[in-house]
């Protein structure tokens, strides 16, 4: 089938965003080593939410925010704005004036109105405090650390504008730019290729780091193997 059917490739925050609305909140599953609200900031940032405009508001549950929560979110409801909630699983107790909130709003509310929600995975089936009304309303997201050289490269290219992408490959390996001085055009392919380079030499330092935290960590760690013949576990 090809691996592009077996392997998970990374979707831009702004197509997610298209199909979120008031009553259809963004749940980021966080995991280490990734800030997924980066992307929403960005993508605020182009769409004219920022906290100098004062319709972006950015909170982190936990230390009594939980009543700034509840006033943004009525803030936001009403003239549009967008909210983000850090770290909803530091609030155990609120998550059901949470869902209250987002079932009132689902419908009574500004259309520019926007929820983000950030939570870190539960470690076990018991520890799963997540109210299913808030699940199944919003559009869940998991943004994992690639693991890999082409996994990483692959990532820090999807950060990139592909038409801009298409235009660098072809400035580099195509003909001669018409109307730009042989001088100017040098510098001008020199600094393209030079970009991809630095982040080919990033990505190979950044999985360098990952395989020696990697070994570190699991050079002591036995591997167990289960031998049918023999019916018990051995170590190597």
């Amino acid at each position: 089938m090809g691996h592009k059917y077996v392997e998970g490739g990374s979707v831009e925050f702004a197509k997610s965003y298209e199909e979120s609305g008031p009553g259809t909140p963004v749940f980021f599953i966080l995991s280490p080593g990734v800030d997924p609200l980066k992307e929403v900031e960005a993508l605020g940032k182009k769409l004219g939410f920022t906290g100098d405009n004062r319709n972006f508001h950015n909170i982190s549950l936990g230390q009594g925010q939980e009543v700034v929560a509840e006033q943004a979110m009525d803030l936001a409801a009403k003239e549009g704005h967008w909210v983000i909630l850090q770290n909803v699983h530091l609030v155990a107790k609120w998550l059901s004036t949470l869902e209250k909130k987002l079932e009132q709003y689902a419908d009574e509310s500004h259309e520019a109105y926007r929820v983000y929600i950030s939570a870190e995975p539960a470690g076990t089936r018991d520890a799963h405090i997540i109210p299913q009304g808030i699940l199944e309303s919003a559009i869940k997201i998991t943004n994992e650390p690639p693991t890999g050289m082409f996994a990483n490269l692959h990532k820090a290219m999807a950060n990139f504008d592909q038409v801009l992408m298409l235009r660098s490959y072809t400035m580099i390996c195509g003909p001669p730019i018409s109307g730009m001085e042989p001088q100017k055009e040098r510098i001008v392919k020199f600094d393209i290729f030079f970009s991809f380079s630095l982040t080919w030499s990033h990505m190979g330092v950044k999985v360098s780091n990952h395989i020696s935290s990697e070994s570190t960590h699991h050079v002591h760690s036995p591997k167990f193997m289960y031998t049918p013949r023999e019916g018990l576990y051995q170590s190597w």
